[in-house]
C-alpha cells in the first residue's frame, strides 16, 4: 500500500502518455484521481509544460482558454469536470481541448520522458471522449465525503 496522499481540493494537472507516444494534460479540479507515478514529479513535469511553447491550433476552435492554451502547446487536455455537475455524473476525466499537431514523447527532454514514462496508460487520447485513469494505472482518489 503507498504511502502518498491525494491532495485533496487542490486543482493540479498532471501529464500521462498513451499508446502512441502522445501527452495529456488532466486537470484533476481537487477531485481527479492522480496517477501514483505522477505525484513525485508534479513540480518539475508542471515547470516544463508551463514553459513550453505554443505550436499549433486546437479542436474545438471554441475551447475555453483555459484548456486551449495546453493544447495550442501540443497536448490533449481532460478536466475532471464532475466537480461542476449535480447529475449525470462521469467518474471519468473528459476531453475539453485536442492539439492539431500533438507532442510526441520522443521529442520531449530526455529528464522529463523519464518522469512522464511513469503515467503511461494504455490507449489513444484521440479516440476518447473520457478517461478513467484507476483500471489503467495505480492512483490515489480523492477521499469521500
Amino acid at each position: 500500500m503507498s504511502d502518498l496522499v491525494h491532495p485533496e481540493w487542490l486543482d493540479l494537472v498532471w501529464v500521462a502518455v498513451d499508446s502512441r507516444g502522445r501527452l495529456a494534460a488532466l486537470i484533476t479540479a481537487g477531485q481527479g484521481p492522480i496517477a501514483e507515478g505522477a505525484l513525485p514529479t508534479l513540480d518539475p513535469v508542471g515547470e516544463w509544460l508551463d514553459d513550453l511553447p505554443e505550436r499549433c491550433g486546437v479542436s474545438p476552435d471554441d475551447a475555453h482558454e483555459a484548456f486551449a492554451s495546453y493544447a495550442r502547446k501540443g497536448v490533449f487536455v481532460f478536466d475532471w469536470s464532475d466537480v461542476h455537475r449535480v447529475d449525470g455524473l462521469l467518474d471519468a476525466y473528459e476531453l475539453m481541448a485536442a492539439p492539431e499537431t500533438p507532442i510526441r514523447f520522443t521529442d520531449i527532454p530526455a529528464e522529463i520522458a523519464a518522469a512522464i514514462r511513469l503515467t503511461t496508460l494504455g490507449l489513444d487520447f484521440a479516440e476518447r471522449q473520457t478517461i478513467d485513469p484507476r483500471p489503467l494505472t495505480p492512483c490515489l482518489e480523492h477521499p469521500e465525503d
